[in-house]
């Protein structure tokens, strides 16, 4: 995941300057231009680990979507992890 989420930075120019992985979220913060905007950058994450995860890992293309839609995103190069835990607690509960 690490290497995709590299290799999908490098091709939009981005620069990762913080990376978490958990079981339940990725943690991923990039420095952008406004070029691309924020959805745009998430969207195109998603896709190219999506489709690498699914063709490494074939029972992955059992389920109906590999991420859903859900993304929290923040200017503050600050945010505060309890900020983050309560976003991915608030969104667990809704699934």
């Amino acid at each position: 995941m690490k290497e995709l989420l590299r290799q999908s930075a490098e091709e939009m120019d981005l620069e990762i300057i913080g990376l978490a992985i958990q079981p339940d979220h990725v943690h991923l913060q990039v420095l952008a231009t406004p070029e691309l905007a924020p959805s745009q950058i998430v969207y195109r994450f998603k896709l190219a680990t999506a489709a690498a995860l699914r063709s490494a890992f074939p029972e992955l293309k059992k389920l109906p979507s590999m991420w859903n839609g859900s993304y929290l995103v923040s200017s503050d190069k600050e945010l505060a992890q309890e900020d983050i835990v309560k976003y991915v607690q608030a969104h667990n509960k809704r699934a």
